[in-house]
């Protein structure tokens, strides 16, 4: 090894981070076109460097990316919070509040005139039903059997439904019939609704209902507050009490025991990532249905509308399961990232 040799690999280090003065970098140039011993030391030295910055920035860029899937989590989770309380308010403000049968509640009228709607070009494309029917015309004879009711303001909405009754009394002498089953109802959004509507000038019109199904049967109005129906229209010869169904109060119980074999699970198995992470999940879905339920219901689940009540507590339900995932994804990346500085 010449001197020359000696005094550019003394150099190389700096020369490849171009730390020299240029005279220098002019003589290590030179050198290494001339000197195959130094050209490869200096290959060599530049190899090593590119290895040790790819090493330095694949942690940077490994957290650069759990980074932005802690941005998109949290995204996803802001989203989800705000659609479970704009849901679960919904849920508490259109929970139904059945009004009480008193005599002025609402009027039956069976004396319906139909009136066909006929397009431009002369067809019947439905029909509008009169509330009132002079006595001196008959009603039509695709009506008979309907009847028409009108309630006061204090109803917001309603709905009926058809039950066949056996005869009931033996000594009465009737073979049982249909019996309509009308049930009605406000809301404390109606309500809201009603007064912004009162000061704009707006007056809501009366709710009526119309019943079709059967030509000849019997009206009842339950109340559902655990009182007798009330005979509102035919023969009296239907006694019950519209129950309140009891099946959500089941679910729940059912979601919490699930919870708790699922708890059990977790916890003897946690050492195992894999299973702990899967268990974690199947752990959110019940614990969402008890808190839905609890959101939308409160600690009573007994219900007169069960399908409303069922619905709503499933769709929170799935954006609570939301909420939980998102929420739990965002921890999982803080953890990972720490990690990831710790071992740097």
């Amino acid at each position: 090894m010449n001197k020359d040799c000696s005094i550019v690999k003394d150099l190389l280090a700096l020369y490849s981070e171009d730390m020299v003065s240029e005279e220098t970098a002019q003589f290590v140039s030179n050198h290494l076109k001339d000197c195959e011993s130094c050209t490869k030391e200096y290959e060599n030295l530049k190899k090593e460097e590119s290895f040790d910055l790819k090493k330095d920035i694949a942690p940077l860029k490994d957290i650069k990316k759990k980074i932005v899937k802690k941005r998109i989590a949290t995204a996803f989770l802001s989203v989800f919070l705000v659609l479970t309380v704009l849901i679960t308010g919904y849920a508490l403000l259109s929970t139904r509040e059945y009004v009480k049968y008193d005599s002025s509640l609402m009027t039956v009228n069976e004396r319906i005139k139909a009136v066909s709607i006929e397009s431009s070009d002369g067809s019947i494309v439905g029909y509008s039903f009169a509330s009132t029917c002079p006595q001196d015309i008959k009603p039509n004879e695709d009506v008979v059997g309907m009847s028409l009711i009108i309630f006061d303001e204090r109803v917001t909405d309603c709905s009926y439904y058809f039950t066949y009754e056996p005869e009931t009394d033996t000594h009465s002498g009737t073979d049982g019939g249909w019996v309509c089953h009308i049930e009605a109802w406000t809301t404390l959004w109606d309500r809201l609704t009603d007064v912004f509507g009162e000061k704009l000038g707006k007056d809501r019109p009366s709710q009526t209902l119309l019943i079709k199904g059967h030509p000849i049967y019997s009206i009842y109005y339950s109340q559902n507050d655990g009182q007798d129906e009330v005979h509102v229209r035919g023969s009296n010869q239907f006694n019950g009490v519209a129950l309140p169904r009891l099946s959500l109060n089941y679910y729940i119980v059912a979601a919490a025991g699930l919870f708790a074999v699922l708890l059990v699970l977790l916890l003897i198995l946690r050492k195992k990532e894999k299973i702990r992470k899967a268990l974690t999940y199947f752990l959110f879905v019940p614990l969402s249905y008890i808190v839905s339920s609890l959101a939308v219901m409160g600690f009573d689940a007994t219900t007169y509308s069960f399908m409303r009540d069922f619905k709503l507590i499933l769709l929170v339900a799935i954006l609570i399961l939301c909420v939980l995932i998102a929420a739990y994804r965002i921890i999982c990346v803080k953890k990972e990232i720490k990690e990831i500085n710790k071992n740097n």
